[in-house]
C-alpha cells in the first residue's frame, strides 16, 4: 500500500484559490485551480506532487450537488479542512473482509460517479474506493482506493501541472495529529493492525511511504505532509491549506 491523495474541503471562494496559487507556485508547486473534476454542484482543484495529489473541494451549491453526501453534510455544518486521506491498495475485497472482521464498519467499495453535461449523463471513474468511519471526535476518515488495471500508468498524462518538473518528487510521509489520541488507539489498531509505537508517535509502514499518528496540541486535528525534493533550494519551504501543512 502507498499514500495516494488527500481530500481537503475549503470555502467556495475562487479568490482563495488564486491566493493559494500565488503562494505556492513560487515554491515550486504549479497549480491550475480550474483544472479538475466537477459538476454543477461541486468543483475539485488538484495539486499534483509527483504521484500523490491534493483534491481541494468546493461545494458550488451546498444543497444540490452530487458530492459525497456525508461530506457535503459536514461541509454544511461548517467543517473545513481534510476529510479523508486515501491509501492505494491492490487487494480491495480482501481488505474489506479484514476490516469487517476487526469490527470496522467501512463503507464501500464503490465507484466514483458524478453528473456531467447539465446532469444528463453520469460519468463513472476507473477506480473503486472504501472509507472508514471518521476518527472519533473528528471529521477525518481513512480511505482506500483501488485503480482498474493499467489506469495508474495512463494517469501520468493527467498529472499536470506537476511539481516533479521543479524537483519536488512526491509526498513521502504523513503525520496526523489527533486530539485525544490515546482514546482512539483501539480504533486505529482495528484499521491498521501493524501500527507500532515509535517514541512519541504510532507508525504505519506503507512500503516507501510512512503514515504516523501523534497527539494533537489542540482540539483540532492537524496533518503535516512531508515532500521530498532533489532541489536544495526548495528544502525548508512550506505552505498550508486549511488544517493541512505541506513541508518540503
Amino acid at each position: 500500500m502507498r499514500l495516494d491523495h488527500f481530500v481537503i474541503h475549503t470555502s467556495n471562494s475562487e479568490q482563495l484559490l488564486q491566493d493559494l496559487k500565488g503562494t505556492i507556485e513560487p515554491m515550486g508547486f504549479p497549480f491550475e485551480p480550474k483544472w479538475g473534476k466537477g459538476s454543477k454542484g461541486f468543483k475539485v482543484s488538484n495539486i499534483w506532487v509527483g504521484q500523490e495529489y491534493f483534491e481541494i473541494v468546493r461545494l458550488l451549491d451546498p444543497v444540490n450537488n452530487d458530492w459525497v453526501p456525508r461530506w457535503a453534510n459536514e461541509f454544511n455544518q461548517g467543517a473545513r479542512g481534510i476529510f479523508c486521506l486515501f491509501i492505494e491498495t491492490q487487494k480491495m475485497d480482501t481488505l474489506k473482509q479484514a476490516l469487517q472482521g476487526r469490527g470496522v464498519n467501512a463503507l464501500g467499495p464503490e465507484r466514483t460517479r458524478f453528473k456531467i453535461l447539465l446532469g444528463l449523463f453520469s460519468k463513472k471513474m476507473p477506480w473503486r474506493y472504501l472509507t472508514t468511519p471518521p476518527i472519533p471526535g473528528t471529521s477525518f476518515e481513512i480511505g482506500f482506493i483501488e485503480y482498474d488495471p493499467g489506469v495508474r500508468e495512463k494517469f501520468k498524462d493527467y498529472m499536470v501541472p506537476n511539481s516533479e518538473r521543479n524537483g519536488i518528487l512526491g509526498i513521502e510521509s504523513a503525520d496526523v495529529m489527533v486530539p485525544h489520541l490515546e482514546s482512539n488507539l483501539t480504533f486505529l489498531k482495528n484499521i491498521f493492525p501493524d501500527i507500532n509505537r515509535q517514541q512519541n508517535k504510532w507508525v504505519v509502514p506503507l512500503g516507501k511511504h510512512l503514515l504516523s499518528f501523534r497527539e494533537a496540541t489542540s482540539e483540532r486535528l492537524h496533518v503535516r505532509l512531508y515532500a521530498t525534493t532533489t532541489n536544495a533550494e526548495r528544502k525548508g519551504r512550506r505552505f498550508q491549506v486549511e488544517n493541512v501543512e505541506v513541508i518540503v
